[in-house]
């Protein structure tokens, strides 16, 4: 019997540890990576071998200027050295770990598996090197002509491909000054590439032309400058259609005006009964579906201590709390309560709150309203004080990282660009703006008054990308400015009470008895 129980210690022992121990895979990636190195290190030897072999062979002095200049030998050196940290890493930080076989150890281990792996993959770049050189330099000087010809007509893509954007860059310069610098400081490094291409091309043209005369063409030259045209192509393509495309946002604009806001105030209620008359202790718990209460019953749930019970139940409903509140939940007290329960207890389990916005959104001249639309808290708290105010602002000729989502009054970031309207002067001389047609509702945004010179360098010298801005004086916009109390009063937000609360909300708090009940349920 001892010996039957000690087995059975052992035997649950060895699985808590093997449990314990690093994930199978890794040990199993490690065994490989030794294996992966003893074979590299077979590899290196045998390729370097070969070469060395075919070096007194006669075919090796097609390729004898080639080694000497490009150092063929020295790629099994560097393929060696690169063997010989992956072998230092692998014995001192993979194997110890293995051998300690400790669960904690998986990130090391991770990490170490990783740098042995990149000094196998560049160590075997190194040792095949050589190989997929001879065989490049045999495929050029076999099909040379084809070669030629395809650089060539890449040449002509890419040529092509820098005159197409170069008309499309110069009208977005021309139709947008001030952008003119950035453009052409993002379109030097490809104009200098394809002057480098320039030269790639004639390199390879002359090659050609001495492999027609049966002259010493330089087959490497030729090779690579007829791979750099090709790469150089394919770069080309994807910076000019990058150009292009950020480029084609200075012609695209939008905003978006808040136009209303509102918070949806969810409670649920959570219920604990029993039968006092049961023999034994048997609690059974049930959670009512949500109900929307309005902001006061959800402040004055959110405010209360941790475990407050809400109401008991025996025959009838006591509520322990404000009696309107209470009511304004409509629980019904037995509701799915087994009808062996006599009596109940009601809880807390969540709280909840949803935001929405309303929007005036004008893209590229044409206006549009917004049913609501779910936002998050955060967002909601950002902009709760900017009511009727342009929380988002994308003009023409800007970017699209140049987005302004700083409050400003009413299409105030569209100010002084002529794509808008234009600098007018009043009866005192005074420089305000007037907006042309399609955006002159801006004006009947800010209740019909005007932007005067000063109102405009005011915010582009002290807020603009930085702060929200409401304006100065008696030109003052959001929500709790004159302007906004009177002209949003017939708002979902002004009609709810938003404009008459006067301390912060506690909508983020929550209630501390979430989950559960309040305890000390049951008899």
């Amino acid at each position: 019997m001892k010996f039957r129980v000690l087995f059975i210690i052992l035997l649950v022992l060895s699985l808590t540890l093997t449990g314990c121990g690093l994930p199978k895979d890794l040990k199993k990636e490690a065994e490989t990576q030794n294996q992966q190195i003893m074979d590299q290190a077979m590899k290196i030897r045998e390729r370097k071998v070969a070469f060395e072999s075919f070096t007194k062979s006669n075919e090796f002095s097609k390729f004898a200027s080639y080694a000497e200049r490009e150092h063929w030998g020295e790629y099994f050196k560097e393929a060696q050295t690169l063997l010989n940290k992956s072998k230092t890493a692998y014995d001192q930080e993979v194997a110890p770990i293995v051998k300690n076989n400790k669960k904690d150890q998986v990130g090391e281990l991770t990490v170490a598996l990783a740098k042995v792996r990149a000094f196998l993959r560049t160590s075997n770049e190194f040792t095949e090197k050589v190989d997929k050189r001879i065989a490049f330099l045999k495929e050029t000087m076999a099909n040379a002509g084809a070669m030629v010809q395809k650089a060539e007509d890449d040449f002509s893509a890419l040529n092509t491909r820098i005159e197409q954007s170069s008309i499309i860059l110069e009208k977005a310069k021309a139709d947008y000054p001030q952008k003119a610098e950035d453009i052409n400081n993002r379109f030097a490094p490809i104009k200098k590439l394809a002057e480098e291409t320039d030269t790639a091309m004639d390199k390879a043209r002359n090659q050609l032309k001495k492999h027609t005369t049966e002259a010493d063409a330089d087959y490497a030259v030729l090779g690579d400058s007829c791979t750099a045209i090709g790469r150089n192509l394919s770069t080309e393509q994807s910076a000019c259609a990058a150009l292009e495309k950020r480029t084609g946002q200075l012609y695209h604009s939008y905003s978006k005006v808040l136009n209303d806001m509102r918070v949806d105030y969810f409670a649920t209620v959570g219920r604990t009964s029993w039968d006092n008359n049961a023999e034994y202790d048997r609690d059974n718990d049930y959670i009512y579906p949500s109900r929307q209460v309005d902001e006061d019953t959800y402040e004055l749930l959110a405010a209360l201590p941790e475990n407050t019970l809400l109401a008991g139940y025996r025959g009838n409903v006591y509520p322990a709390i404000d009696k309107i509140a209470w009511a304004s939940l409509k629980i019904n007290p037995t509701e799915n309560m087994s009808s062996w329960d006599d009596e109940a207890q009601f809880w807390l389990s969540d709280l909840d709150a949803k935001f929405y916005h309303k929007y005036i959104m004008l893209e590229d001249g044409v206006k549009k309203e917004t049913d609501w639309v779910p936002v998050d808290e955060d967002l909601f708290d950002q902009y709760e004080e900017a009511l009727g105010m342009t929380i988002l602002s994308k003009p023409y000729g800007m970017y699209e990282d140049e987005i302004l989502s700083q409050a400003t009054p009413p299409g105030m970031a569209y100010v002084d660009n002529p794509k808008y309207g234009e600098w007018q002067q009043d009866s005192s001389g005074r420089s305000f703006w007037h907006w042309y047609g399609q955006y002159a509702f801006f004006r009947t945004i800010m209740g019909g008054g005007y932007y005067y010179r000063g109102d405009y360098d005011r915010w582009n010298r002290n807020y603009r990308g930085r702060q929200p801005y409401y304006g100065t004086g008696s030109n003052t916009y959001g929500t709790n400015s004159p302007y906004g109390r009177k002209h949003y009063s017939g708002s979902y937000y002004g009609k709810s009470g938003g404009f008459s609360t006067q301390s912060p909300t506690v909508r983020g708090s929550g209630a501390a008895a979430r989950g559960g009940g309040p305890g000390g349920a049951g008899k």
